[in-house]
């Protein structure tokens, strides 16, 4: 007799899977319980699966046969021929799976199929897109239960506005939405219906364009539990227009992310957020320093605990200053190529770190060992290597010999290509699986976007080696990751 497993075993099994569509997909296919799991978690963000020119086409035709007769009708009215329909009634009515829904990529699968001849008509291209993007839309609305998130980025050069907020079921559909994305001049009407449908957004991105909409200002108000503000604004753009809209989230606010490339725009506003646990400060001025945090470096958050800043950083006094009142909470920290005295302070001001990145030149080996002796709990470190960076080699000897002992993870980007040989790992592994207490490694090799440096897996007698001692339970897992600037 065959047993099988209930279906809360199979779908917490399928969660694993949510981010891997491949894998998912293939569960569909194997029996009809299997089938009804998983394909609820393969519909659930079902926008986020990569734009292979026939999933999104084949995507395009499953949405269209789970509308309502009228929107079917409305389409063949209007002589838009979708080729290669569904004819037969949908097994599952897949749009009520969908929990993430973003207006930019359903657009997008529309051009698509316009621009691959899927869809034909005499009508202008306008009116395709209007027409078939407000169906669509009205399906989701009337179909979808509780939306968790939803990206309002509408980005289409004809499509400007899609009053979707007032379509039949959208008050049900949207009214427990926890996530929203959009940028600073989004229709006012728009935006006020949402505001007054919407309270519960705890995340929000907002993408900075030439003005910024009232109507903006108040669903930022509105909001009673906002944890995630997202902050996007290049092009000479920024964010203080909205800056009073958010005094009112001062102690619930805890994650804290800008993204710029403006000089002299203001941080200041950063102190308003008493309890941040965590700060991503991407800026990408041409100067050298980041201007204005000198506003933060008196400020004390309490529960600060991860602090990014990958690409400017504030004058040295300052950001010390900074690291003296908030370093001692601070779990995890990412650095530009900071001063050698700011990367000193990391061993004085951090010690309960478990997370690390920061670039070390390649006379700084001494600092590296002074983190890693003084940062007891530090787990976890990616660096750099070759050119005027660390010595492969030396770091090697460095973390088997330095690194505390709950240390178990290293990530290395090579600037060259490696010239680590065989026996330099072998030296290495042997050493990490003769330390007491041992704890199998987690080892990454970062390679850039164009592939010019695979670092350490361009040699095959040391992908023999890694996998000697992966076997042998000195080494966990080893990886090769794409380098995310």
């Amino acid at each position: 007799m065959t047993c099988q497993l209930p279906a809360d075993c199979l779908n917490e099994i399928f969660e694993y899977l949510a981010e891997d569509k491949i894998s998912l997909r293939s569960c569909l296919l194997v029996n009809r319980s299997w089938c009804e799991v998983a394909v609820r978690i393969f519909w659930r963000n079902i926008f986020s699966i990569n734009h292979r020119e026939h999933i999104p086409l084949s995507t395009l035709r499953t949405i269209i046969a789970c509308l309502p007769n009228e929107s079917k009708e409305l389409i063949y009215f209007n002589e838009i021929v979708v080729r290669n329909p569904i004819l037969n009634p949908p097994i599952f009515n897949y749009l009520s799976f969908v929990k993430v829904l973003s207006i930019y990529t359903i657009g997008q699968i529309i051009e698509d199929a316009l621009r691959n001849r899927q869809i034909d008509s005499p009508q202008s291209l306008y009116f395709i897109k209007y027409l078939m993007l407000q169906e669509l839309l009205k399906g989701f609305m009337s179909q979808i239960s509780s939306l968790k998130s939803l990206d309002y980025n509408l980005r289409l050069d004809t499509v400007q506005y899609m009053p979707f907020s007032y379509f039949p079921g959208a008050k049900d559909c949207l009214k427990d939405l926890t996530e929203f994305r959009c940028d600073s001049n989004i229709y006012p009407e728009f935006c006020f219906q949402i505001s007054q449908i919407c309270h519960n957004i705890q995340s929000l991105t907002i993408e900075f364009k030439n003005n910024v909409s009232d109507g903006l200002k108040d669903l930022i108000t509105f909001q009673v539990d906002l944890e995630y503000l997202n902050l996007i604004a290049f092009d000479d753009k920024d964010w203080k227009d909205i800056i009073p809209a958010l005094t009112k989230h001062h102690n619930r606010l805890t994650k804290l992310h800008i993204h710029t490339d403006k000089e002299n725009v203001t941080f200041s506003f950063i102190a308003l957020f008493e309890n941040l646990q965590e700060l991503l400060i991407s800026d990408n001025c041409s100067d050298r320093y980041i201007s204005d945090f000198d506003e933060l470096q008196n400020v004390i958050f309490p529960k600060l605990r991860i602090l990014k800043i990958p690409d400017r950083y504030p004058q040295i006094e300052i950001f010390t200053k900074f690291l003296e009142n908030n370093g001692s909470n601070l779990v995890e920290l990412t650095l530009a190529d900071v001063h050698k005295s700011v990367k000193l302070s990391i061993s004085r001001f951090c010690p309960i770190l478990k997370k690390l990145y920061v670039l070390f030149e390649k006379d700084e080996m001494n600092i590296l060992k002074d983190i890693l002796d003084s940062c007891q709990y530090l787990e976890s470190i990616k660096v750099w290597c070759g050119h005027n960076f660390l010595n492969e080699k030396e770091l090697l000897e460095v973390i088997a010999s330095y690194s505390p002992k709950n240390f178990n993870e290293l990530k290395i980007y090579n600037d060259t290509r490696s010239e680590l040989i065989h026996q330099d790992m072998e030296s290495f592994f042997l050493s990490w699986g003769n330390r007491i207490p041992h704890r199998p490694l987690n080892l990454f090799v970062i390679k850039n976007n164009g592939g010019y440096s695979l670092a350490l897996d361009v040699n095959e007698e040391n992908i023999i080696t890694i996998e000697k001692y992966r076997k042998l339970g000195v080494i966990k897992k080893f990886g090769i990751e794409n380098f995310d600037y």
